[in-house]
């Protein structure tokens, strides 16, 4: 999952992210706090940053042309359908830049709770497409995610949690309660070594993350899902080198796909502490299978 860097007209601090709930059509959007927020981190002794992009999260009323054709083609047999948002409220718990030398990514943790109207929560499930500069497998980009679960195996079915999984740190199951229903991703991008580019490499990851519903039913292992609203979010990954980068190199090394805005040169920050052994564990699988 990829990454970059780029220039804009307009910063958005964390506090402004606190304290103003984004009403986005049906799902009201929250969060996070200005402790969960990092827009901007460089690696402890190498020369790249990692930046936010989005640099808050951005509603998406409905799943893009991109998101309905991806959905399509690597599960041909299920039928989606797209129907209107819904009407709970998603709180961004986390949404932070990370850059350790070795990686750079972002930190990203949602918490859905159901709105009056919604389908059971039993029957929602969370369905993320990735675009990256840097594909996990050559050649397949977009991607729902994962293309590859922990054992390696393409999903048969299109939810980001596992449905029938051994390991419950990825069960669906894991992740709801009464109420809510969380999303946890960790993605992470390699440092380049050799850069690649003569004085900076910069990739992109973006994320689609809608909700779905399903009422579980199978028919000969496929089913169909509607798809509701939800968000997309990101990182761009910036590495770069000597000589220093020019404005032409920026324009001419700039990996993004097209219509995506650019993003402010980062200044220089500390590294973010990830919080804890289960993060460490989901960093880990994310750069062996995102």
């Amino acid at each position: 999952m990829m990454h970059i860097n780029s220039r804009l007209a307009v910063i958005i601090t964390a506090s402004v992210l606190a304290t103003s709930p984004v009403l986005g059509g049906s799902i009201t959007i929250t969060g996070p706090a200005p402790q969960n927020y990092k827009q901007q981190a460089s690696h402890p002794s190498l020369n790249g940053n990692v930046e936010l992009h989005p640099q808050s999260v951005t509603y998406i009323p409905s799943a893009s042309t991109k998101f309905r054709n991806t959905l399509s083609d690597q599960f041909p047999d299920w039928t989606f359908s797209y129907a209107g948002g819904l009407s709970g409220t998603l709180n961004i718990d986390a949404y932070k830049a990370y850059a350790n030398d070795g990686y750079g990514g972002a930190e990203f943790r949602a918490t859905y709770t159901r709105g009056t109207g919604d389908p059971a929560l039993a029957d929602l499930y969370w369905i993320q497409m990735v675009d990256t500069g840097d594909p996990i497998v050559p050649g397949m980009n977009p991607v729902i995610d994962p293309i590859l679960n922990d054992t390696n195996e393409t999903p048969v079915m299109p939810f980001y949690w596992d449905i029938n999984g051994d390991d419950p740190d990825y069960h669906d199951s894991t992740h709801k309660t009464s109420s809510t229903y969380k999303f946890i991703d960790v993605p992470a991008v390699p440092y380049p070594n050799p850069p690649p580019f003569p004085h900076f490499t910069r990739l992109y990851w973006t994320a689609d993350l809608m909700l779905a519903s399903w009422d579980g039913t199978l028919n000969n292992g496929v089913g169909s899902v509607t798809i509701h609203d939800g968000i997309r979010w990101g990182f761009y990954h910036l590495v770069s080198h000597d000589p220093p980068r020019s404005a032409a190199d920026a324009v001419r090394f700039d990996r993004r796909p097209a219509g995506l805005a650019a993003v402010p040169e980062p200044a220089s920050l500390a590294l973010v502490s990830l919080g804890g052994p289960a993060v460490a564990a989901f960093v880990l699988f994310r750069r062996r299978n995102r």
